[in-house]
């Protein structure tokens, strides 16, 4: 039988570094977010000298807020308990929607809780401070009996279409008056019911958007579309790339690369420069969009579509191409109040879903008509982050 041959000791191993030593490069990097922040303060709401205090709450905002599957936890304070005949706590949802096509109205939550009765109680009077622990559902039914994920608190009010979803909790404090009369009281404050997701994976960042397409082709997704001349024009067609990350799904914060490219013959592109240097008519834009989807009553209608963000894009410098010409431009897309928006949900008679926008618009309008460009994308509450 063979032996194994001598093998060296091993030696001190090397020391390492995050950051690069003299001559080296930082290849790529992905920035690590942090999760959201868990709340340790309590939001109060106060009728008279009884309160209702919901804990791990932002002690500053307006509202409390609770995520999916949220735990709605707190305490009633009470005055004058010997009086008090029964302590309640209620959990409402209900969604209102208005089109063209009709009305509907419908209860996503409608829970009741009795946190103290003086029937059920083993003592003659209720403590002077009552405590709950409740968990919010995470879907509901519809008037067909079909299941679909609790929506997010929103409003929106665009031409003729109206659309809420509302949360509230409310307290019923029971008193004994006279022997035959009760006297109620109830402390309600609305929610946001806010079901937090996030992007399965990060947008890489990114220096040179060439360079980064050779290195790495796979972090980009590239969308092509025709764009045909009219009729009788004596120009040639032209093909419109779209270049975004990979993922598809990004936070509200996030700042989305992306990327232009016109691509065909030269004397075709001249279609879509500038008249002169000092042009301000940029011939391309890009846009987020948002449109609404109604099914009401087996009827389909979407609704207009309104922007919700911008890029900010420049032109590039054509690259070398023995085969064709192009026009390229890049920048950011970016919402423009993302505290104000939710991100994209489906809930049966209204589904929410979102764009990224290109408009194209020629110098010449004789030889290519305006085009717009729309490819969907997904909207999530949050960046994307390591868990920890």
């Amino acid at each position: 039988m063979a032996t194994l041959p001598p093998y060296a000791s091993c030696s001190t191993l090397p020391s390492y570094s995050l950051d690069p030593a003299l001559g080296e490069a930082r290849l790529e990097q992905t920035p690590l977010r942090a999760p959201p922040r868990h709340q340790t303060g309590n939001y109060l709401k106060r009728s008279g000298r009884d309160v209702l205090v919901l804990t791990n709450q932002d002690s500053c905002a307006p509202v409390p807020t609770y995520g999916r599957r949220g735990g709605i936890m707190g305490f009633v304070a009470l005055e004058n308990r010997e009086t008090v005949d029964e302590v309640v706590l209620k959990i409402n949802g209900s969604m209102v929607m208005i089109s063209e096509g009709g009305s509907l109205e419908t209860k996503l939550i409608d829970d009741s809780y009795t946190l103290w009765s003086s029937a059920r109680a083993h003592t003659a009077s209720c403590p002077s401070a009552v405590p709950f622990s409740v968990v919010l559902p995470s879907r509901f039914q519809d008037d067909q009996h079909i299941s679909h994920p609790l929506p997010p608190t929103y409003s929106l009010t665009i031409p003729q279409f109206f659309f809420r979803v509302s949360y509230s909790i409310s307290v019923v404090i029971v008193r004994r008056q006279f022997q035959i009369l009760n006297r109620i009281k109830t402390i309600s404050t609305k929610f946001n019911y806010c079901p937090r997701s996030s992007p399965p994976m990060p947008i890489q960042s990114t220096s040179d958007f060439f360079s980064d397409l050779k290195t790495m082709p796979e972090e980009w997704r590239q969308v092509i579309s025709p764009v045909a001349p009219r009729s009788r024009a004596s120009v040639q067609p032209l093909n419109l790339h779209l270049f975004l990350p990979s993922a598809g799904t990004f936070g509200l914060t996030d700042s989305i690369p992306i990327h232009i490219q016109l691509t065909g013959p030269a004397t075709s592109l001249q279609m879509f420069l500038p008249a002169s240097s000092g042009d301000a008519d940029v011939p391309v834009s890009a846009t987020l969009t948002r449109q609404v989807f109604v099914n009401l009553n087996g009827r389909s209608k979407s609704t207009q579509r309104f922007v919700i963000g911008h890029a900010k894009l420049t032109a590039h410098p054509p690259q070398p191409n023995e085969f064709e010409a192009s026009l390229d431009w890049g920048g950011v897309l970016t919402c423009s109040n993302p505290e104000t928006l939710v991100g994209m949900f489906d809930v049966g008679c209204v589904r929410i879903q979102d764009f990224v926008a290109v408009d194209l618009r020629p110098r010449d309008v004789l030889k290519y008509g305006n085009m717009r460009v729309l490819h969907p994308i997904r909207l999530v509450t949050d960046s994307w982050f390591v868990p920890s």
